[in-house]
């Protein structure tokens, strides 16, 4: 069965309140990256892009335009490939994933860049690397080559914010970070979050882990239960001041520390 995908994104619903959920489907994608490459030090760096001043919004701040969103994890090898090249996958479906996530992005975006390290089959490491967007074929430009030396994860571009969604979008990044924290708190709360920063310009940065530590005074024990053959868990939080009340944007370090990332070499 063929798939009209200009008439697939057409028909889903997002509205502007719902403006930020193509950026956190893709940082979750990212947590998901980092936990498939079971890394010892994941890490995402959300970079959110501002128009010139040339679009300024109602508050005088220039509205955002792009958001680069990069990982140190598995990478769009076949597997993940085929999977987000497949309308609707239930690739993710164990992980609650619905398989439209990146539908979205179309949604409220122009297009989007993608550009990704991963090991082959062979051991082999490959740069694969191509655009999405609403065309015929929705995958364009796709290329795939053999390097040498890389830094195995993923960078996704989405870029060109459309309206509604640009101008509903909050206009502060503590907020944006606040929201995401809020979206991504399952992974936080579990331990399974790598290290998520958001960072402006280059200067402000925003790391949701520390917000977590920040925020939330106590976690209990879990507690394990059965619900119709079903294992689940309940954690009780404590959750202090609110991460927006606590926490503001601050300038980088001259000379951040990142984690050094896991370096690959083809023989």
């Amino acid at each position: 069965m063929d798939i009209d995908l200009r008439g697939r994104v057409r028909n889903i619903r997002l509205t502007a309140s719902e403006s930020l959920l193509p950026l956190f489907e893709a940082i979750v994608n990212a947590i998901h990256a980092v936990e498939d490459a079971q890394v010892n030090r994941g890490r995402i760096e959300v970079r959110c892009v501002r128009a010139t001043q040339a679009r300024l919004i109602d508050e005088g701040a220039r509205e955002w335009v792009r958001f680069d969103i990069s990982d140190n994890g598995i990478g769009f090898n076949d597997d993940n490939f085929a999977s987000f090249s497949t309308s609707d996958s239930m690739w993710k479906a164990a992980r609650g994933g619905k398989g439209v996530g990146r539908l979205l992005w179309l949604k409220a975006f122009d297009r989007c860049e993608i550009e990704s390290c991963f090991l082959g089959v062979d051991k082999q490491l490959y740069v694969r690397k191509f655009d999405f967007e609403l065309s015929a074929e929705g995958i364009e430009r796709l290329s795939v080559s053999l390097v040498s030396e890389h830094e195995r994860g993923t960078r996704i571009s989405l870029i060109g914010y459309r309206e509604p969604f640009s101008k509903a979008a909050p206009h502060s990044l503590t907020k944006i970070a606040q929201l995401a924290f809020d979206h991504c708190l399952e992974y936080l709360v579990l331990g399974r979050a790598p290290e998520i920063v958001f960072i402006e310009d280059g200067e402000e940065q925003i790391s949701l882990t520390q917000m977590y530590s920040e925020s939330v005074e106590h976690a209990s024990a879990a507690t394990a239960f059965n619900v119709r053959n079903q294992e689940l868990m309940l954690l009780s939080l404590k959750r202090g001041q609110h991460p927006e009340e606590t926490h503001a944007s601050r300038p980088a370090p001259e000379k951040p520390s990142a984690p050094k990332l896991k370096r690959y070499r083809n023989e």
